[in-house]
C-alpha cells in the first residue's frame, strides 16, 4: 500500500534527496532557509544556453560531464517567465483497483525568497489516505520542492515521510556549481548521507509535476527527454504523446487534453516511469488531469477534482466540444 500512495505523488515521475537536517528544520520552524553566509553569497544565475540539445547530447551530458552537451544542458529549461504563479492549488483524488483511497494537494506557495544565492520558489504537496483506508495503512506524506525562478530546475526536495511504521526525512540539495546532488535519510535518530554526481539541472519528485509546464506547445507525435532525480541517481525519461482525449474536471467542465506516456522502459528506473502507465494533461496549460498506473498489486487512478488560479485553464463551450470531437478528441 505504500507503494501504491506514493506512487501517486509521483506517476512517471519518480522517486526521490539530500541535504543537511538544518535546511528542514529552518522550513518546519518558519525560519529563512538561507543561513547568513549563504544569503551573503553573491545570486548566480544557472549559466545555459539558448541552442537546442539534441536528444543524443542529452543523455550524453547524463554520463560525461564536462562535454559540450553538458555545459548545454540547462537548454532544456524554458527561461522566464514561469508559467505557474503563487496562488495556483490543484487537488486530486486517487483510488486503487477501484476503491477510494484518498487525496493529493499540489500548490505554489507564495514564498519566494534566496536560496544559497539563487532566488526559489516553493512548490508543496500533501498526500493524505482517507479513512478507510487509514484503518489499515495510514498515510501522510509531505513534499516540497525549491526551484530555480529563472530556469525551473531544482535546486532543493524535501520529504517527511509517515506512513504507518515508514517515517523518515529525506532530503536533496543539488549542487550544480559543484556537479553533485547531496542526499540524506535522517531515520530513527540517524542521518544517512549520500552523495551522487550531477551533470545538469534536473527536475525532482515534486518538480517533475510541473515540467510539462514549461515546454510551450505539444502535438501527438512528440517525444519528450524528463530529465529526473531520485535519491540514487539521475535518469532520462523518454515519454511521448501518444493521443488526445477530452476530460472532464468536476469542478471546470470538459477540457482538450493530451495523452503522455513512456516511450520505453528504463532499466532499473523509477517504477513509473515504465510502460504500462499514461498521463493526460490538459492541451494548453500541460496541468496533469489524470494518470492511470498499472502495478503488479492492483492499478491506481488518479483524477484531477479541483483547479485554482490556473492562468488558462477553462472548460470548453458546448460549441468547441462539438468542435474538438470532430477533430479527433
Amino acid at each position: 500500500m505504500a507503494d501504491l500512495l506514493w506512487a501517486v505523488g509521483v506517476f512517471v515521475f519518480a522517486v526521490t534527496g539530500a541535504g543537511c537536517r538544518l535546511h528542514a528544520q529552518e522550513e518546519d520552524t518558519g525560519a529563512p532557509i538561507a543561513t547568513e553566509e549563504a544569503a551573503a553569497v553573491t545570486q548566480q544565475e544557472a549559466k545555459g544556453t539558448e541552442t537546442p540539445v539534441s536528444k543524443e547530447g542529452i543523455r550524453s551530458a547524463l554520463v560525461e560531464p564536462g562535454t559540450p552537451e553538458a555545459k548545454m544542458f540547462p537548454a532544456v529549461f524554458k527561461i522566464l517567465p514561469l508559467p505557474y504563479e503563487p496562488g495556483e492549488d490543484l487537488t486530486f483524488s486517487f483510488k486503487w483497483s477501484g476503491i477510494a483511497a484518498g487525496r493529493a494537494s499540489y500548490k505554489v506557495l507564495d514564498v519566494i525568497r534566496p536560496y544559497k544565492g539563487h532566488k526559489v520558489i516553493k512548490l508543496d504537496s500533501l498526500i493524505e489516505s482517507n479513512a478507510f483506508v487509514n484503518m489499515f495503512y495510514s498515510v501522510h506524506d509531505h513534499s516540497y520542492s525549491l526551484v530555480d525562478i529563472e530556469k525551473g530546475f531544482s535546486r532543493f526536495y524535501y520529504l517527511d515521510k509517515k506512513e504507518d511504521r515508514h517515517q523518515y526525512l529525506d532530503t536533496v540539495e543539488y549542487d550544480y556549481e559543484q556537479g553533485v546532488a547531496h542526499y540524506n535519510r535522517h531515520e530513527k535518530g540517524k542521518d544517512n548521507p549520500k552523495d551522487f554526481p550531477l551533470y545538469g539541472p534536473v527536475t525532482d519528485v515534486m518538480s517533475v509535476i510541473y515540467y510539462y509546464r514549461q515546454i510551450p506547445k505539444l502535438s501527438v507525435g512528440d517525444t519528450i527527454d524528463l530529465p529526473l532525480s531520485t535519491e540514487k541517481e539521475i535518469f532520462l525519461v523518454k515519454m511521448i504523446v501518444d493521443g488526445k482525449d477530452l476530460i472532464k474536471v468536476r469542478s471546470l467542465g470538459t477540457v482538450r487534453a493530451l495523452k503522455v506516456s513512456p516511450a520505453e522502459d528504463v532499466k532499473n528506473g523509477p517504477a513509473m516511469s515504465n510502460m504500462g502507465s499514461s498521463m493526460w494533461i490538459e492541451e494548453v496549460t500541460h496541468i496533469p488531469l489524470r494518470v492511470t498506473i498499472d502495478l503488479s498489486f492492483g492499478s491506481i487512478t488518479m483524477y484531477l477534482v479541483e483547479a485554482n488560479n490556473v492562468v488558462g485553464l477553462k472548460g470548453l463551450s458546448s460549441k468547441e466540444i462539438k468542435a474538438a470531437k470532430k477533430d479527433g478528441y
